[in-house]
């Protein structure tokens, strides 16, 4: 279907002249007459002779007659963007006048991308943060080697009166800075590739143009083959593959090739397909060095396409829209510098309002929604030959994974100007995973994780995390706030809310299995019985320790309207078995590309004159789910807690392996008298809320211990507890843990 539109419109833009008519003209720079300069009319081609002059054919309907200007020179530019053409109609006679500027074959590319101002508001944005830095970025490129600059289209937004201001501002600059056409540089009511960007071709001249620097090489290509009213192909016509195969015979092959286009050759995000007509550029350019130059996405990637071939596609300078600092995929606004030395190649990101040493952003756990137990490098202009390794406490761990992620800095960038003021937020200015993330998943009790970023070209970077520094979020019950409480449903929500653990509870069966509960019983707060009546406060209690699970499994537990957490979710659910429900959130974690998930999980045996009865005997209760949770081997992600000091005593001595925590009753504030009741001390120790305050956070943390309170739901109830620099923090309302330690 692509390749007819693309016929389509090309047929569209007007077919090929039968005529041709003879021009002239010459090439000069002051009195000095330059030989062998190439002349085309965007469809064939001639070099100027001994005497700098030119004689061809060009076609009756072509729009100018323009020269690639040779390395060490440079067309004027005074208006911002250089004029190496002469517009084609009723003349016949053409003299271009070049400048010279210097013979270095090192020099600085500065690769800007997406300017995309709407409207005056937007460009005194860009005049206030954007054009400075790259003034001074220029200045200093300049001051060293011949610097030239590209904007790689959507140089306006659909607004082609903020063409004058951008070539007066970027005239500013004082180098020759070339254009590219991008899709929101086309005139999106009018029909047709050529007719739509009319606009551009008054202001900027051929869409399709090269020029020379050094001894190497730019390619201008129109990659946008528009229909209308935003409708578009990202790819190569066949009149453009055809100038660029025309224009390859005057390149020498030893001369590298930039290519500098709006939209990208290959997109990662589409299964590293290519653009229409890919395949076609890239026989073309076979055996030759060439670095793709691209803007359009507003993310920022590198990539290897072929032997010799690669791409940089471009962040915006815009960042997002003007509206937030970051592209939303997490690369701060800014633009890129090539620099040719001797011959190589590198280049950096320089973002704007940042030293060019400004290459990582460092999120500590609890930061990333998809990976809160990871310590994630945001490494944003990465590519193969990048490593990104880690160390915990000092210990070589190795290379950090590349995963897909998001910045948690732009999401609070974009909820500011939205979500905060209660606005909706536009699709296409959402966050946008990438590729440039890395996770370190460290132990639960690790001190420090140190990251060392080291590029292809040398440069290093090393952070230091304080694995201390932050708040683990404990969703109770899985969030009882929001959804059916220690439920499949509520771990799911609490998984995609991003929490740091998972808490639940433990109850037996008749027949002897772990089930998912808080209550020993079906708890007239949220049960339904399988007949469809609801379990009511008067009504004789329904022990689980009773029934087998099977019977268990009948009760509804989640339809019910709740009176403890009004606006939780009423969705039919069911108490899971713990094996099952465990098996689900490992997986739900692994498929949807998460950390996994730590677990805090209460044992709820108690002293009672129906225990044994109604509920396990402590002894049977702890060994049942202990050797269930053991099964799981999840490691120092699992927490067993518990209210009853006989199961924490028996677990300590027959289980050594497990991390235990001691919860303690919102009654018992004496903290010595409740300590002395265990035979140890635990690594965890869980007062209420209420109970918490900065002598009892000193006392637990001089005894080795981690202080969780339970169960802060009100704002100004969180905000206290993360004053106090509590370890973690559980809630039923996790959602609003997050809003303050994560910031959304």
């Amino acid at each position: 279907m692509k390749k007819i539109l693309i016929a389509a419109l090309a047929v569209f833009a007007g077919t090929l002249a039968l005529q041709a008519r003879e021009v002239t003209g010459s090439v000069k720079c002051g009195k000095e007459k330059l030989a062998g300069v190439v002349v085309t009319d965007g469809k064939s081609f001639t070099v100027t002779e001994k005497n700098g002059r030119f004689r061809m054919d060009i076609a009756e309907d072509a729009d100018f007659v323009y020269v690639v200007t040779p390395g060490g020179y440079t067309a004027p530019f005074d208006g911002g963007t250089p004029v190496f053409y002469l517009p084609a109609e009723g003349q016949k006679k053409f003299d271009f006048q070049l400048v010279r500027t210097s013979d270095s074959k090192d020099y600085d590319i500065v690769a800007i991308a997406d300017p995309q101002t709407l409207h005056k508001k937007h460009f005194a944005k860009f005049e206030r943060t954007g054009l400075p830095d790259l003034y001074n970025t220029v200045e200093n490129c300049k001051a060293e080697n011949p610097t030239v600059g590209i904007t790689l289209g959507d140089i306006c937004w659909d607004s082609m009166e903020m063409y004058p201001a951008y070539r007066k501002a970027i005239a500013k600059t004082g180098i020759p800075f070339y254009p590219v056409i991008g899709n929101h540089d086309h005139q999106k009511d009018l029909q047709g590739d050529h007719n739509t960007s009319s606009a551009y071709r008054e202001t900027f001249g051929p869409e399709n143009y090269a020029f020379g620097i050094g001894d190497d090489y730019v390619i201008v290509l129109d990659n946008i083959i528009y229909d209308t009213q935003k409708k578009y192909v990202e790819g190569y016509a066949d009149n453009v593959l055809a100038w660029v195969k025309g224009l390859l015979e005057y390149i020498p092959e030893t001369s590298h090739l930039f290519i500098a286009q709006h939209a990208p050759f290959i997109y990662w995000f589409k299964d590293y397909s290519y653009a229409e007509n890919g395949e076609e550029l890239l026989d073309m350019l076979e055996g030759r060095q060439v670095t793709f130059l691209s803007g359009h996405t507003h993310i920022n990637n590198n990539f290897n396409i072929a032997t010799g071939i690669r791409e940089c596609n471009v962040a915006a300078i815009c960042g997002t829209w003007w509206i937030a600092d970051h592209c939303n995929d997490g690369t701060p606004g800014g633009y890129k510098v090539f620099e040719m030395r001797d011959g190589n190649l590198s280049w950096y990101y320089k973002s704007v309002g940042h030293d060019k040493d400004f290459q990582v952003e460092i999120f500590e756990p609890g930061q990333s929604q998809l990976h809160p137990n990871g310590v994630i490098a945001n490494v944003w202009d990465y590519d193969k030959s990048w490593t990104v390794e880690w160390f915990q406490d000092g210990k070589p761990m190795g290379k950090m994974e590349q995963v897909l992620d998001y910045s948690p800095i732009f999401t609070r960038e974009l909820n500011a100007v939205y979500a905060d003021r209660g606005k909706k937020t536009p699709e296409y200015k959402k966050p946008r995973p990438n590729i440039h993330y890395f996770l370190a998943e460290p132990d639960q009790y690790a001190k420090t994780v140190t990251v060392v970023v080291k590029a292809g070209d040398g440069r290093q970077w090393k952070y230091d995390v304080d694995m201390r520094g932050y708040v683990d979020v404990q969703a109770h019950r899985g969030g009882a706030g929001l959804m059916p409480e220690n439920t499949v449903s509520s771990m799911k929500n609490a998984l995609d809310l991003g929490v740091n653990t998972l808490e639940l509870d433990l109850q037996i069966s008749a027949d002897g299995q772990v089930v998912v509960s808080h209550d020993a019983f079906m708890h007239s707060r949220y049960a339904t019985r399988p007949d469809g009546s609801a379990v009511q406060p008067g009504d004789p209690k329904e022990y689980i320790y009773t029934m087998p699970y099977d019977s268990v499994a009948m009760y509804d537990t989640g339809i019910r309207e709740s009176t403890v957490w009004p606006g939780k979710a009423c969705v039919p659910e069911h108490k899971p078995l713990a094996d099952d429900l465990i098996d689900f959130t490992e997986n739900y974690a692994r498929e949807h590309g998460m950390t996994m998930p730590r677990y805090n999980i209460e044992i709820k045996s108690k002293v009672g004159k129906t225990e044994g009865k109604n509920w396990p005997e402590y002894h049977e209760f702890v060994d049942k789910c202990v050797e269930l949770l053991l099964s799981k081997n999840l490691g120092d992600r699992l927490v067993v807690q518990s209210f009853d000091v006989r199961a924490l005593n028996y677990m300590h001595q027959k289980y050594p392996q497990l991390i235990l925590s001691y919860l303690v009753a919102e009654k018992d504030k004496d903290f010595e008298a409740y300590m002395s009741l265990l035979d140890f001390t635990p690594q965890w120790l869980s007062p209420h809320y209420t109970n918490t305050d900065a002598d009892l956070c000193k006392k637990a943390w001089d005894k080795g211990m981690k202080i969780v309170p339970w169960t802060a739901d009100k704002p100004e109830d969180i905000q206290r507890l993360v004053d106090l620099k509590v370890d973690a923090i559980i809630s039923n309302y996790p959602d609003r843990v997050l809003k303050i330690t994560r910031g959304f």
